[in-house]
């Protein structure tokens, strides 16, 4: 009987459905964490920049594959 004490009920699904215009739609709302926004954003701008950085780096010729050659 100890296990009905430490049980919590389900608040319900986190996805509404609706019917527009004879079609269904399933709506799930993300969690938002104000502090993971900002810092995925940067660290994306910051991944692309260095992408297009080494790809423009080896398309113009003055990039070598491996330190060594």
């Amino acid at each position: 009987m100890d296990n009905l004490e430490k049980f919590e009920p389900v608040l319900g699904p986190r996805f509404n459905t609706d019917f527009v215009d004879g079609r269904e739609w399933i709506v799930a709302r993300a969690s938002k964490s104000w502090f993971v926004i900002p810092f995925i954003s940067i660290w994306l701008f910051g991944w692309t920049a260095g992408g297009i950085a080494a790809l423009t780096q080896f398309l113009g010729g003055e990039a070598q594959l491996f330190l060594g050659v």
